[in-house]
């Protein structure tokens, strides 16, 4: 038999190490093949680990930071500098949301409080505040409204606030919540100079973050604390009512919040809308304190059959006029009408506004202008939310002539506007609704 395998002739070096790596090659496939499932196996073990290690992390921090998902129902510990207050865990978490003792935080950076059972002002050394309603999500700062993520609770004057609310619009601490430890930590932010021994700390500002182009500080020289929120309406759109010519009201309409206004500063017994009311006593009150004492209000609300017979008695002074003789009764109506105005066209019936008069002429005239007091009206009625509503320069838009003596509430933020741009009650409700 013929053996092949007998005549090979032998291998070479180099044949013989590219056999040894094929059938290295081949056994490395081989183990390789039958250890697969093992590899499989072991590779989901580790995977499964490293996923069950992140998930407790993510789950651990983001609990750390929810008050919602918190793994402790015990009491809360505020650390605000070197005090510890205890909170109940019901008093501090209330639906996920996290509470502050306004009045202990207060006590600590040096804020004074003030007010009373419905409102609370807590003021910083360099004159910023933040003011609270009971059971209102709605606060002021420097006298902005600013909304917040819930109601604040002022309960025996302890006012109870977001702590988020706190932490956005307050410059001058830190703030961290631990809530697997149920730990709140708030730190006040040191001034130059500051020491171990003599710790320094830089004021307290409040932040309101707004379009409004209102300055973010109003003074006053009498105190008007308990007039602020009616100057200052949490609802800037509420008392933007137009009432004119062409937006008359009807036959039947009267405010359903009518109040007397302070009779000391009025003429006779007045009654305004609320709001109206005691913005106006607010001005009146600030007006005296710095002198102008001779003015006082002389008209607010009417009603539509009182307006019809100021406006009927008008057509009848204009009509015997021996001026007038030649005239029609259509523009005898035409002319009384660009200084009084029809039954239902007056804002007096919406109870917004007030006529003003200086007690020693006792004139409704534009001699009010004359007044030193009418300058002060100029520059500050803005700040009680009050407008002059018919200026010498707008008598074509509002179709009256100018009345230098007649204010209409709206509201500090729309006065403000009104009062800076030069505009208008039309004109500014028409770049509003643009």
């Amino acid at each position: 038999m013929n053996n092949n395998f007998e005549n090979r002739p032998p291998l070479t070096d180099e044949e013989k190490t590219a056999l040894l790596q094929k059938r290295a090659v081949e056994r490395r496939k081989k183990q390789l093949k039958n250890n697969l499932p093992l590899y499989i196996i072991f590779g989901a073990a580790i995977f499964v680990v490293i996923f069950t290690v992140t998930t407790l992390v993510i789950i651990m921090n983001f609990n750390k930071n929810d008050p919602a998902k918190k793994l402790s129902d015990d009491d809360y510990i505020f650390k605000i500098g070197t005090t510890n207050e205890e909170i109940a865990y019901n008093e501090a978490n209330r639906n996920g949301i996290l509470y502050i003792n306004m009045n202990e935080f207060a006590k600590v950076c040096q804020l004074t409080g003030s007010g009373d059972s419905e409102h609370l002002r807590f003021t910083s050394s360099n004159g910023q505040y933040v003011r609270f309603t009971k059971d209102s999500n709605i606060a002021l700062i420097n006298s902005y409204s600013i909304e917040m993520t819930a109601p604040a609770d002022i309960e025996n004057n302890i006012c109870y606030i977001p702590l988020d609310f706190l932490k956005s619009v307050t410059v001058g601490i830190s703030i961290e919540v631990d809530n697997v430890l149920n730990i709140i930590t708030i730190n006040r932010d040191e001034a130059d100079g500051s020491t171990n021994d003599n710790p320094l700390y830089i004021p307290l500002s409040f932040l309101a973050k707004t379009n409004s182009s209102l300055p973010p500080l109003v003074l006053f020289t009498a105190a008007l604390d308990d007039y602020e929120v009616y100057m200052n309406p949490s609802d800037s759109t509420a008392f933007l009512l137009l009432v004119n010519k062409t937006h008359p009201l009807g036959e039947i309409y009267t405010p359903s919040d009518l109040c007397t206004v302070d009779i000391s500063y009025c003429t006779k017994d007045i009654e305004m809308s609320r709001y109206a009311a005691m913005a106006l006593e607010a001005m009146m009150i600030e007006m005296h304190t710095c002198g102008y004492t001779n003015i006082l209000v002389t008209s607010g609300y009417r009603s539509y059959e009182y307006q019809k017979q100021i406006f009927d008695g008008y057509i009848a002074d204009e009509k015997s006029d021996p001026d007038n003789s030649a005239l029609t009764d259509d523009e005898i109506t035409a002319l009384v009408s660009k200084y009084s105005a029809r039954a239902g066209e007056s804002e007096h019936q919406s109870g917004l506004c007030a006529d003003l008069i200086n007690k020693d002429t006792m004139l409704l005239d534009e001699s009010f202008a004359n007044n030193p007091a009418y300058e002060w009206l100029t520059e500050n009625a803005w700040k009680f939310g009050f407008i002059e509503r018919y200026p010498e320069d707008k008598t074509e838009t509002t179709g009256y002539n100018y009345e230098p003596w007649h204010y209409r509430y709206v509201g500090r933020e729309a006065a403000y506007t009104i009062y800076s741009k030069g505009l208008c009650l039309e004109e500014y409700l028409e770049l509003k609704n643009q």
